[in-house]
């Protein structure tokens, strides 16, 4: 009889760690629904945030894209058979510059589009073939242009052209 009493009191201490290892796992299940939601709307906030606040700080940084008007010229040394047409894309280190590379207006008396584009020619058309078909040529090229327009622009602004880029070069 005696064993009879053991077992059951092992029995009610066994139900009672039974029921309380259920009700925990109820209460975690219940935790885990109601803090996985609130966790990833936390979460995609802060990356909102920390998203909108690199936009803001790369806003100050980044580099403004200008397109040209696309130039034709003859090449030099080919009696006018040959011709080069290139459209230009420009680097700005500054986005205010943006006015400096659109017609004189006189609501923009900055405007120097018309020498810009004046001084591109020349440079390109005092070229001949070998100067405008290898890919050295193309870099010298480009580096030429830009120190010819940062010469122009100098006493316009403080910003200067950081890169140019051809986004069609076509020789016949």
């Amino acid at each position: 009889m005696a064993e009879e009493t053991n077992d059951s009191a092992i029995d009610v201490t066994n139900v009672d760690k039974t029921k309380k290892t259920v009700l925990l796992l109820i209460v975690l299940s219940v935790l885990v629904m109601v803090l996985t939601p609130v966790i990833t709307i936390f979460s995609i906030r802060m990356m909102t945030q920390k998203t909108e606040a690199k936009t803001e700080a790369s806003d100050h940084v980044v580099n403004k894209e200008i397109v040209l008007p696309q130039i034709q010229v003859n090449v030099a040394e080919t009696n006018g058979t040959r011709f080069v047409q290139i459209e230009i894309v420009l680097d700005v280190s500054d986005a205010e510059m943006v006015s400096i590379f659109e017609d004189q207006t006189p609501e923009n008396s900055k405007g120097r589009l018309k020498r810009i584009m004046a001084t591109i020619i020349s440079i390109i058309s005092d070229k001949n073939l070998p100067a405008l078909v290898t890919k050295e040529a193309k870099s010298r090229l480009a580096t030429e242009i830009k120190n010819a327009i940062n010469d122009l622009i100098r006493s316009d602004t403080d910003g200067i052209v950081t890169e140019v880029y051809f986004y069609s070069f076509l020789i016949q």
